[in-house]
């Protein structure tokens, strides 16, 4: 568990001599001056920033604090634009931790940047924070600093995220409308269950007579209705809570994953929407071949068991399309037709 951030306020002197004041986020006031220092500035004054009153930020439960993938999308964004541009990872981490708009987002920025600086990888203090960061991200962050290239391996996940994002909105919007009309039916067949077709039902059994069968049958769905409408609730509810907790556990997405990619017109919409396009470096003798020491579970889904599989049936030589090619699970656009290996390129 990462420790949490407490803000700070300091005045500096600079090596102009000038007093400079600002704010900080850090674990305590000795890596505030120590970072401070490193910056080449004197600390003169460290003090904890305490907010209260009509500052204090409202969090509202289920709402505040989320993350979305738009924020990772311009976040990966970013940072792949700064190392590219020369800039080392402790300062590009403190300028995101520093200018994200997202507090959550930024938040958990100033603790990765914490765990890099005092000697933790990039990958492994990101790790510490799966909930945050999908799994695809962080083992692909991890080959790219194994293999020395961990700039392309950023503009690779930049462009899968804002692929995401750009997919994402699509189908939103194709859906919005059919899903409200949807909603609003079921409310208002709902409502005539519980609350109009036992008033008739009451009136008609005042009058006598034997109902036509289709009326029975609606007396009975509105009964039934009635004695399972609080449990179902509750169900729905229990349900929720459970999945925002176990959606990422390895054994469940073992089990979702597969029904996700069966689903006729969905399916293929979350293939699109992971692939992810493979760097030309990384080839059969990558270190990212070898077994991850974090275990199986360190991986994302469903696929990683036919990842796995391909790279014990590979080797030295062979080309990672001839071990998948006989998996359902891998799409068919992930395996060249002319039998070659992808060079990366889509």
């Amino acid at each position: 568990m990462a420790t949490a951030t407490k803000t700070f306020e300091y005045a500096v002197r600079d090596k102009r001599g000038k007093v400079v004041k600002g704010r900080i986020e850090a674990n305590n006031s000795a890596a505030v001056a120590n970072r401070l220092r490193t910056m080449g500035m004197a600390p003169i004054s460290i003090t904890e920033f305490q907010v209260g009153g009509l500052k204090r930020e409202i969090k509202i439960p289920g709402l505040s604090g989320r993350i979305k993938l738009k924020d990772l999308s311009i976040m990966a964004r970013q940072l792949a634009t700064m190392i590219t541009a020369g800039l080392s990872l402790l300062r590009a981490l403190s300028i995101l931790a520093d200018q994200t708009a997202n507090p959550a987002l930024a938040k958990i920025l100033a603790q990765v940047r914490n765990d890099v600086e005092t000697g933790a990888s990039f990958s492994a203090s990101l790790s510490k924070h799966k909930e945050t960061f999908p799994p695809l991200m962080i083992n692909m962050i991890k080959a790219g600093e194994v293999g020395g290239f961990l700039d392309q391996v950023l503009l690779s996940i930049a462009e899968n995220f804002e692929a995401e994002v750009k997919l994402h909105g699509k189908i939103k919007s194709a859906m919005t409308y059919p899903i409200v009309v949807f909603i609003i039916a079921i409310l208002a067949v709902t409502g005539m269950l519980l609350f109009i077709v036992p008033v008739f039902a009451k009136m008609f059994a005042d009058l006598g007579g034997e109902l036509p069968p289709l009326t029975k049958v609606l007396v009975g769905m509105s009964t039934l209705m009635k004695v399972t409408i609080g449990p179902l609730i509750v169900g729905l509810v229990v349900f929720s809570a459970w999945w925002g907790k176990n959606k990422n556990n390895p054994g469940v997405r073992d089990k979702v994953d597969p029904l996700k990619l069966k689903t006729p017109i969905f399916g293929q919409l979350v293939q699109e929407d992971r692939h992810l396009p493979v760097h030309p470096q990384l080839r059969d003798d990558d270190p990212c071949r070898r077994p991850d020491p974090a275990g199986p579970g360190h991986r994302g889904s469903n696929v990683r068991q036919c990842g796995d599989r391909a790279r014990g049936e590979g080797g030295p030589g062979v080309g990672t399309h001839r071990p998948v090619a006989d998996r359902t699970v891998v799409p068919a656009p992930g395996v060249p037709a002319d039998g070659r290996a992808d060079d990366g390129r889509r």
